[in-house]
């Protein structure tokens, strides 16, 4: 007596195999889509820092009369956007020199938004000062359509980097 099997796949089995290969599938595709997103970001944040970077470069490269004047600042340093901050979406870029010693003095402050640059505050007599701190922030609206800024702090004394 010959017993006879048949193997196979039942038409339920291979629609059930196909659906969880397409949720395997959309399933990486999403995730691929969230890392892109991500990739975007970074490559984003990676371009603030640097557009920082120029402006500290920039200030480095001023004279001690130069870096304390506000319109100065705001004519010849904030004046055009950095190389590195073209693809930042909506950016507003703020320089503020204030005085070391003296906090309370009101702070030179200058901000760049699209291609408009405005003096906010000034003071003549942040000249006279021997130290200034200088704080620059970036915000930008990210390809994820949310606000993202970045920030540096320094320190320029006078007869230090600045002459």
């Amino acid at each position: 007596m010959i017993l006879c099997t048949r193997s196979g796949f039942s038409l339920l089995e291979a629609n059930i195999a196909t659906a969880m290969v397409g949720m395997f599938i959309s399933g990486v595709m999403m995730m691929d889509a969230n890392l892109l997103a991500l990739i975007k970001t970074g490559k984003e944040t990676t371009s603030a820092n640097q557009a920082l970077q120029e402006r500290v470069e920039q200030l480095r490269i001023s004279n001690w009369v130069q870096i304390t004047d506000a319109n100065y600042l705001a004519a010849n340093v904030l004046n055009t956007a950095t190389s590195s901050a073209v693809g930042l979406g909506g950016l507003t870029e703020t320089m503020t020199v204030t005085s070391w010693a003296n906090p309370s003095m009101t702070p030179g402050k200058v901000t760049r938004s699209g291609n408009n640059v405005q003096v906010n505050s000034t003071d003549s007599a942040l000249a006279s000062e021997k130290m200034v701190r200088i704080d620059l922030n970036l915000a930008w609206t990210g390809v994820d359509n949310r606000k993202h800024t970045r920030a540096t702090t320094t320190l320029i004394a006078k007869g230090g980097i600045a002459k």
